[in-house]
């Protein structure tokens, strides 16, 4: 039982690691960092607030957020279908 514990632990240290690099985020991790850079110019609560954001909405979520932003710009029907659904 002990090799089993110690090799449990050690899997939780390599997972731990490889959440704490955002590796999940892959190619939208740069655009994050943009973002909450942007942010921290303002001020350093906003740009946490942000960071907070970002992460709860993972990248999947920023990536939906992105393309309802677009949908909205370019006056897409999609868009304001998608906030009626929402309500």
């Amino acid at each position: 039982m002990k090799t089993i514990g110690r090799r449990l632990q050690k899997l939780e240290r390599s997972l731990a690691r490889k959440i704490e690099n955002r590796d999940d985020w892959g190619s939208l991790g740069s655009v994050c960092d943009e973002i909450v850079g942007h942010a921290k110019r303002l001020s350093e609560s906003y740009g946490a607030a942000i960071r907070a954001e970002l992460d709860t909405l993972g990248p999947v979520g920023l990536w939906c957020e992105t393309v309802e932003a677009f949908w909205r710009i370019t006056g897409s029907s999609r868009a304001a279908t998608r906030a009626s659904q929402r309500q």
